[in-house]
């Protein structure tokens, strides 16, 4: 605090032999430490030099392989099938583009994507905006590893005739996926019936949260950019298919097979698409507030969380309207080994939130204001998340007052 007594604070330390040693100690540490992170910063100059120089990866988030500074996603487009017997998904993700000013000739005509070891990718196609649905024409991928710690990088090459046609101007465009989700992906959880609360039918729901979402579609995996999007889910007649956006239709597709869509039409980040598939029961709370659970929970959910429209009403009064449509808290079987995971319209708690006197409810509470802080306004990447979190945990509070 006074730089003029320093030299006379080390003229005492002199003085006392019994501390001279420990203070040269402190000075040859103290040479080392500057050394050390003058070292440090000159790796970090060529480091983020070299990141600014790479096509894949962005300036925003650095736990991705998107190169979002150039292609900017803005919506997907999912069509796949749950198969229980294989513990797999397979179909098509279609992801809309937009390629920015000077994006294609500064990237080399290359868009970059997230994957990991548990999806495979068996085709890459394309069409511009301007094309009709029929016109995607197939082009070549590469994956890579440069990162091990963040995934696999999913590279394509755009057309030829794409690349000599965007010049300075914004161009929209299309890029489709057939791929699969292995029965190894970190993404979704399998679940026998056996781990189930009814013990009858098996069970599957994604977690993706924080960077997991590459683990079971190609995808820009990052909070940085956000999305809408649409999904048609073919799945077994006898369960019942929730995910992160409104159901809008449900339909017969053969005798042991249905066929469940689902829009969301604000925009959210990749970790929040989620899927849940399970022998589940609905019963509503309010007209715009669901419980889903397996039988054994539906009764105790339903008394355990009646205050939930209330807890709704009170926050959009508090902060602004709720953008979402509809709200769904899910009670998960047994094996769920989180507290919570504040999904969109699809909102997972643990069943041991049922104790039966309304002791646990500050978690529902603290999952339904994530409506707002995370789902809403977020974090731009993961060094960030305290958004998330921090404001949320002030809104929950603000609530239980």
């Amino acid at each position: 605090k006074n730089r003029s007594k320093i030299p006379f604070v080390l003229e005492d330390f002199r003085n006392r032999t019994s501390f001279y040693p420990m203070f040269t100690m402190m000075k040859s540490v103290a040479s080392s430490c500057v050394s050390s992170l003058l070292l440090l910063l000159l790796l970090d100059v060529v480091l983020h030099t070299s990141a600014e120089n790479a096509t894949y990866g962005s300036s925003q988030d650095p736990s991705s392989y998107a190169n979002v500074d150039y292609f900017r996603p803005s919506h997907i487009s999912f069509d796949f099938a749950v198969n229980f017997v294989e513990s797999t998904t397979s179909g098509t993700v279609t992801h809309t583009l937009t390629a920015l000013p000077g994006a294609v000739s500064a990237s080399n005509g290359i868009v970059y994507f997230d994957v990991w070891d548990a999806v495979e990718v068996s085709k890459a196609e394309f069409r511009t905006a301007a094309d009709e649905v029929e016109a995607f024409e197939e082009v070549p991928f590469e994956i890579t590893t440069p990162n091990p710690n963040i995934g696999n990088a999913l590279a394509v090459t755009l057309p030829s005739s794409f690349v000599q046609d965007s010049a300075e101007s914004e161009d929209d465009f299309f890029l489709r996926f057939t791929y699969s989700s292995l029965p190894s992906t970190t993404a979704l959880s399998w679940l026998t019936p056996e781990q189930t609360a009814g013990k009858v039918h098996p069970f599957v729901y994604s977690l993706c949260q924080m960077n997991f979402c590459r683990d079971w579609a190609p995808i820009m995996d990052s909070p940085s950019q956000k999305i809408t999007y649409d999904s048609v889910v073919v799945a077994p007649s006898e369960l019942v298919v929730s995910m992160s956006g409104n159901m809008t239709s449900s339909t017969k597709l053969n005798e042991t097979h249905s066929k469940t869509t689902f829009e969301c039409t604000e925009k959210i980040p990749s970790y929040q698409l989620a899927l849940i598939v399970g022998d589940l029961k609905t019963a509503s709370l309010s007209d715009r507030v669901q419980v889903l659970a397996e039988e054994p929970y539906l009764e105790a959910a339903v008394k355990e969380f009646e205050d939930l429209p209330a807890v709704l009403d009170s926050t959009e009064a508090y902060l602004t309207p709720y953008i979402w449509g509809n709200y769904s808290i899910v009670v998960m079987p047994p094996s769920f080994p989180w507290g919570g995971m504040e999904h969109i319209n699809a909102n997972q708690v643990s069943h041991t939130l049922l104790p039966g006197d309304k002791s646990m409810l500050s978690i529902a509470i603290h999952e339904i204001t994530h409506s707002w802080f995370g789902n809403d306004v977020g974090c731009q990447n993961w060094d960030n998340f305290w958004i998330n979190e921090g404001m949320n945990v002030f809104m929950e509070r603000k609530v239980l007052q």
